[in-house]
């Protein structure tokens, strides 16, 4: 049994390396040959300095074995004559080169593709159920209290799509407790995030989302780590701005603050009934936030999805990855 358990975790690498092999082929990295042993034996540490020829050559390959059972059921055995024979080999050696190879070449591509698609698939969906069956997401000012004292609930949260080639906006995506896009901002390609102007837009639109985590896909590597470190800074001076909304400024006057707060009425006309349910006022809702680099791969496989084209056919595909968080 544990014999057999070696030999199939050996297929099942053997499998997803080849889908690795097959992959680099499609991207252009690596050119696939499958041949017969070399006729000059096996070959050094620098074989992969050998060009593309040596290896799909067929006068470099032994094919001495399979010849020689050709010629077996090919030739006669009773010879007639040497220039007959000739030809016959002559014959044989060009259906070996020219049909018998490439079709076996063929056939061993195709065997390996299937073995190797069905481990692959296997593994996807093992992957994919692990995904799946994770905890839901909890900000870190709950980790040190208990789960089931204080659950953790459906939250409002904002998700960031990077852009990895610089040609594409940057999108934040505000996602509502029953999973809606109820808003969203480009950032576009070419501006940072805490320009001074793009900062105000970023402030203004987490003040207006007030989401209790931001959720930064780390797909394009270094600049989503970027990101994430300057939305941290945005996010801080915007819980600070709206925690401290009623509280008058030591820089700030009388009419300073009451056109402050007219527009902040303006803007928000039904908040204070909304946080008046404790009875200690406007200033018991305490807006909390924090930024968290995650792995955003099932969002990246949805924005490339047929079920995205369908469900936002106008939308970019950045827009439809920081929209979709499971």
């Amino acid at each position: 049994k544990e014999w057999d358990e070696k030999i199939k975790c050996k297929e099942r690498d053997s499998c997803i390396q080849y889908m690795n092999i097959l992959k680099a082929e499609c991207g252009g990295h690596l050119k696939l040959c499958i041949h017969l042993p070399f006729a000059d034996g096996p070959m050094d540490d620098e074989w992969y300095m050998k060009g593309e020829d040596y290896f799909s050559s067929r006068d470099r390959q032994d094919d001495s074995l399979l010849y020689s059972e050709l010629e077996k059921v090919y030739l006669p055995t009773n010879p007639d004559s040497d220039e007959w024979n000739s030809e016959r080999h002559k014959i044989l050696r060009f259906a070996l080169n020219n049909f018998l190879l490439p079709q076996f070449e063929a056939e061993v591509r195709r065997d390996l593709r299937e073995a190797a698609v069905k481990v692959a698939i296997s593994a996807a969906g093992s992957n994919l159920m692990t995904m799946a069956m994770e905890g839901p997401y909890r900000p870190s000012h709950l980790l040190g209290e208990n789960r089931f004292l204080a659950p953790t609930g459906d939250l409002p949260i904002v998700g960031v799509c990077c852009s990895s080639d610089g040609k594409e906006a940057t999108y934040l995506a505000a996602i509502s407790e029953k999973g809606e896009m109820m808003d969203h901002l480009a950032v576009p390609a070419g501006t940072q995030i805490d320009s001074d102007k793009m900062s105000d837009k970023v402030i203004t639109f987490l003040t207006q989302s007030r989401p209790s985590a931001i959720v930064v896909g780390s797909h394009a590597g270094l600049s989503c780590r970027l990101v994430a470190r300057k939305l941290g800074a945005l996010t801080t001076q915007a819980t600070e701005r709206w925690n401290n909304r009623f509280i008058q400024g030591q820089e700030e006057d009388d009419d300073e603050y009451e056109m402050r707060m007219e527009e902040f009425r303006r803007m928000y006309p039904h908040h204070d009934d909304d946080d008046d349910d404790d009875g200690n006022g406007p200033s018991s809702s305490e807006w909390k936030c924090n930024v968290e680099q995650v792995d955003d791969h099932v969002a990246q496989l949805f924005g490339r999805s047929v079920r995205g084209k369908k469900e936002f056919p106008d939308s970019a595909i950045n827009l439809k990855c920081a929209s979709h968080w499971p």
